[in-house]
């Protein structure tokens, strides 16, 4: 049954996309507890005029924090994101983590610092493209840190704190 509510959700991404694929990012392909910190992803050439709405479905099998990066391939702009914008969504549960729409001109978007935990996600990526051209992107993660690594660095600094207050007092 689970599979089931995730298949008919890519499906329904999928539909809405259009004429544009959903496109599955292999992202992160280790094993938990191996990290790989940058993974990308690129629009087909489109014409001038046309619009997207493209949807980018990853893996994250670790705790991470992610953020991404995306913007017309050239020197000269080539994609315009008035108009359009990205969200990310859980694809475990259809839940919305961030929804951001741009409502000047932007010819690049930035977006992100997300703390995500093990599962499937799909970033949607919406624009038009101003010249014949295509965009690409970056999702760039960094590994959470463990709870049993945090409480040994709190205690870590405890300690110090703690032989710091020692020592001061041995000298008063």
């Amino acid at each position: 049954m689970k599979h089931f509510k995730t298949l008919a959700l890519a499906a329904l991404l999928a539909a809405a996309a259009g004429a544009q694929a959903q496109t599955y990012v292999p992202m992160d392909p280790g094993a938990p507890g191996q990290f790989y910190n940058t993974w990308s992803f690129s629009s087909a050439a489109q014409s001038s005029g046309t619009a997207f709405d493209d949807y980018y479905e990853f893996n994250v099998p670790d705790s991470e924090s992610l953020t991404f990066y995306v913007g017309g391939v050239g020197s000269s702009p080539v994609v315009n994101f008035n108009g359009g914008g990205f969200a990310l969504f859980s694809l475990s549960d259809g839940s919305l983590f961030d929804l951001h729409l741009v409502s000047d001109d932007e010819y690049s978007m930035m977006g992100g610092d997300w703390a995500l935990t093990s599962g499937t996600y799909v970033l949607e990526v919406a624009g038009a493209f101003i010249a014949d051209g295509a965009y690409a992107g970056q999702i760039t993660g960094e590994p959470l840190p463990e709870p049993a690594d945090m409480l040994l660095a709190v205690t870590a600094l405890g300690a110090m704190a703690g032989a710091g207050a020692l020592r001061k007092k041995r000298k008063a």
